[in-house]
């Protein structure tokens, strides 16, 4: 009979040593991490307000306007009654000369921010226009006076501007008082443009 000889075992493995299926090649392994998204944001600049700054804008303008029609009432108190002096056409020439650069700054000046914008250019330029109107006939007046108690047609001509300025600046203060009242500004009547 043969001896029925067992099978040899398999040999083992060495001390330490790893199986090199079960180790990650790092050349070939890839990187699974998902890189998560920068959601910060930068917060839009605030807008700047310049409402304010262009109120005072237009408040300066109303300021010059008054200053320059102070000398306008004696004036015409003088031509009416035959008192007409360089001081009085003096006045009413000077009036007209700030209104005429008072129509140029309107006339370029941003009121973007402002409500009803195009509102109170139109009637600031209304009122400014017609005022010099006014005045360029009361000059009239002033030089053809014969005070002889006839109507002069200076004057006539003059006070139809004046009232058509006088309707101009109540429209526009219409508008303009409340915006005023925001801004902390003067508050202003038809005697005070």
């Amino acid at each position: 009979m043969f001896e029925h000889k067992p099978a040899p075992a398999a040999a083992a493995a060495p001390v330490g040593a790893t199986s090199a299926a079960s180790t990650p090649d790092p050349a070939t392994t890839a990187d699974t991490t998902t890189p998560t998204p920068d959601t910060t944001t930068e917060a839009p600049p605030t807008p700047t307000d310049n409402a304010p700054v262009q109120a005072q804008q237009i408040d300066s303008l109303l300021q010059q306007s008054a200053s320059a029609r102070r000398g306008i009432a004696p004036a015409l108190t003088d031509i009416a009654n035959c008192r007409t002096s360089a001081t009085d056409t003096d006045a009413l020439q000077y009036a007209v000369q700030v209104r005429q650069q008072l129509l140029t700054e309107i006339a370029v000046l941003d009121m973007t921010s402002l409500p009803s914008a195009e509102r109170l250019r139109s009637e600031l330029r209304s009122l400014w226009q017609a005022s010099i109107d006014a005045d360029t006939s009361y000059l009239g007046w002033a030089d053809s006076n014969t005070c002889d108690g006839s109507t002069d047609p200076n004057q006539d001509e003059g006070d139809a501007y004046s009232k058509k300025a006088t309707s101009a600046k109540t429209a526009f203060l219409a508008a303009w008082n409340p915006i005023a009242k925001r801004y902390g500004l003067p508050q202003r009547d038809e005697t005070q443009i």
